[in-house]
Order: C-alpha cells, then sequence, then structure tokens
C-alpha cells in the first residue's frame, strides 16, 4: 500500500487528488498544463508576498495551482524523488527552507556576470533540491527566478529553456557539478 495522502489511490495508486476530479494520469497532466500555463501568463495579477521568501515562493505555487490542487502553497509532508535521487527530506524542509531564504538575503550579486551566473546557478539548484512542493515544483520555482532576476537587472528568458538541458545540469547540479547549470542560465539570461 503506498503511503501518501496527495494520491488518490482509490482510482489509481499513481494519480494526485485533484479539485477537478480527474481520474486519470493523462487528463490530470492535461488539466494541470492548461491551468498552470494559464496562470503563469497571468502572474503579474496575482497577489504575491513582497520579499524574496518562503510566503513569496508559496504564494506563486498556490497561484499557479489552487485550481488543481487543493494543497497548492503548502510544504509536502512526504519524501519525493526523481530518477532514482531522493529530494530534501520532508521532515527537514522548514529548517532547509528557512536557511535557503537566508542564505538568499546574503548574496552579494556583484556586477560582473560570471558571478552573477555561478550565483544563480548555486542558488537554484540549492532550492530544486529541496522541491518543496509535492508537485509542481518546477514551474514555481522558475517563476520565483524569474521575478527575482528580473529584480536584480538580469531577467531570465524561459522560452529559451530545454527540458532535456534542464533536467540534465539539475542532475549534474545534484552531484555536485554546477558547470551545466552555469552554461544553461548563461543561455537563459541576457
Amino acid at each position: 500500500m503506498i503511503d501518501d495522502p496527495y494520491l488518490d489511490v482509490e482510482v489509481d495508486p499513481w494519480v494526485l487528488k485533484n479539485v477537478p476530479g480527474h481520474r486519470d494520469r493523462a487528463a490530470l497532466q492535461r488539466a494541470e498544463d492548461e491551468f498552470a500555463s494559464d496562470r503563469i501568463a497571468r502572474l503579474d495579477a496575482a497577489p504575491l508576498h513582497s520579499e524574496y521568501d518562503w510566503p513569496l515562493l508559496a504564494d506563486i505555487h498556490r497561484w499557479i495551482f489552487d485550481g488543481i490542487y487543493s494543497w497548492a502553497g503548502e510544504r509536502r509532508s512526504v519524501g519525493i524523488s526523481k530518477d532514482g535521487g531522493a529530494f530534501t527530506p520532508a521532515q527537514q524542509l522548514p529548517r532547509q527552507l528557512d536557511e535557503f531564504f537566508d542564505e538568499l538575503t546574503r548574496v552579494d550579486h556583484r556586477d560582473d556576470r560570471d558571478s552573477y551566473l555561478a550565483d544563480i546557478a548555486y542558488l537554484y539548484e540549492r532550492l530544486n533540491h529541496l522541491h518543496p512542493f509535492r508537485e509542481g515544483n518546477g514551474r514555481a520555482q522558475r517563476a520565483f527566478w524569474e521575478l527575482y532576476c528580473a529584480d536584480q537587472g538580469r531577467p531570465v528568458d524561459w522560452t529559451r529553456l530545454d527540458k532535456a538541458e534542464n533536467d540534465t545540469a539539475c542532475a549534474a547540479g545534484g552531484r555536485g557539478d554546477l558547470r551545466p547549470l552555469r552554461a544553461m542560465f548563461a543561455r537563459l539570461i541576457d
């Protein structure tokens, strides 16, 4: 038996409980993609917290997914993994998120591009490893970094993102090699 309160195991052991009531993964994925794409396109209309902290990231996630998941914007309470690699254990998230956002406020974004790219690659990997939500982490994090980088005067163009490149770069970052993430951001940030 799968012990994950987010799953609707009576319907399908791999379908997340969802607001629209979709009972199969394909229908849920289509609804999630459509809803999230619309919300991301209208992010400037979202009522968001003004500081770059946990409440802002939670607000972003809630805005993007509240029509799909009742738990949108809430920290996950279960362990999750991808391709055999585990993300931060759920019980460690409160402390790890506090540490991450404290670190984010202390980063001195120097004027030179290389230092900025190194900082963003490191911070992106740290937040990605936390993966604080049960689903939708990538889209919420990209929206967060889009706002953050724009405020730093260095907008990121996610339309140039290649999913395979992102997945490979994140996997390398998880092993401690940030070079692929720096190269990815060098293409995405003008």
